[in-house]
């Protein structure tokens, strides 16, 4: 989104939610990269509240201690790399006359101020040309514009100073999400990123080699564990443990646990069918998506993948593929000489910050 990097520093990625922080810093090896250190850390209440910072000394004490203090290896980079929540953003594509770059730096903003809710003079806004129009010789250029509140921004921008850090590149978290998720054999092809964090589940379009479209819905981690509590009127420490122990397996205590969370898992398959609908409506060619990528610590539920393949693909509906991401495909060296000191199933909740730090080597 927005970059300030020296071609010779190389940066840590640092991904803020609700509910956790976490840090990541790779460095090249061999043909890949290879993770130098990683943190992840559980965050207090009030730290973060609904994605804005509510405390930014504490929190800023906590990036700190994270970074000395990481569960593996060491920090080497004072340099961040830092995403702005996905729900405070907006991401967009958007068709404009075919013009020069010096053109499009004074034409784009203000053309995108009818796809923003928002006064362009409150917000950071960042934007890139799509590449194919030109070859069919089209007077008209795509380009894709990003923008978040100014107020968003500077906030966790000064959180990272307060930490001691020096913040390089500010982007939105779907573009880490795709960096890290989406390989460069497959960056044509239309797919649909589900990231489900404690707060919020990201749908996210990548096709053609960039981001489509973006979107936020409340279904995910705490809603479930809400859910839980209520409809078997447990605590909600109970609740999250049968989250876990039980997820949406069928056959584990009666299915309680998949029939008491089912409105929401409804909620969240209508927002995949409408987005994907949505997409092969508006877009060029009336491009298919058939594949869905899961990521995020909310993709950690059981017998969650089964159950969105199941319900997204029945008779009549176009076939959805439904997979867990693999967060190394775009940073390990393949073959694989070398495993990770942290597993796959684990690592789905870095990819955010694993986006990041792929920003930040592949800088220097």
């Amino acid at each position: 989104m927005f970059s300030l990097f020296s071609k010779q520093k190389s940066a840590i990625g640092l991904d803020i939610s609700d509910a956790t922080l976490r840090l990541m810093q790779l460095d090249r090896l061999g043909t890949g990269f290879f993770p130098v250190a990683f943190s992840e850390v559980t965050l207090a209440k009030g730290l973060v509240v609904d994605e804005k910072i509510g405390n930014p000394e504490k929190l800023a004490e906590v990036i700190r201690v994270s970074r000395l203090k990481p569960a593996f290896g060491q920090f080497t980079s004072s340099y961040v790399a830092l995403s702005v929540p996905e729900s405070k953003s907006f991401v967009r594509v958007i068709t404009v006359p075919k013009m020069t770059e010096k053109e499009a730096r004074e034409a784009v903003p203000l053309e995108a101020e009818q796809y923003i809710p928002i006064a362009s003079d409150q917000v950071y806004m960042d934007f890139r040309t799509v590449l194919g129009e030109e070859k069919r010789g089209s007077d008209k250029m795509k380009v894709v514009i990003s923008a978040t509140p100014k107020n968003v921004v500077d906030d966790y921008v000064q959180v990272a100073k307060l930490a001691g850090l020096r913040p390089i590149a500010i982007e939105v978290e779907s573009e880490a999400v795709a960096r890290c998720l989406i390989s460069k054999k497959r960056e044509q092809e239309p797919t649909l990123i589900l990231d489900v964090s404690s707060l919020h589940t990201h749908l996210i379009i990548y096709d053609q080699g960039t981001l489509q479209f973006t979107s936020s819905l409340p279904v995910a981690g705490n809603s479930f564990t809400t859910q839980i509590a209520q409809q078997l009127t447990v605590s909600p420490e109970e609740a999250e443990k049968l989250k876990i122990q039980m997820g949406l397996i069928a056959t584990k205590g009666g299915g309680k646990v998949r029939a008491a969370v089912a409105p929401l898992l409804a909620s969240l398959i209508e927002a995949i069918r409408n987005t994907v609908n949505f997409y092969r409506e508006h877009s060029d060619g009336a491009r298919q998506i058939s594949r869905v990528l899961l990521c995020g610590g909310g993709a950690k539920l059981r017998g969650l993948n089964e159950y969105l393949n199941q319900a997204l693909n029945g008779v009549g509906q176009p076939q959805l593929l439904v997979e867990v991401g693999d967060p190394w495909v775009n940073v390990l060296e393949q073959p694989i000489k070398k495993i990770p000191p942290i597993s796959k199933a684990d690592s789905i909740s870095y990819a955010t910050a694993l986006g990041l730090a792929l920003r930040g080597v592949q800088n220097e």
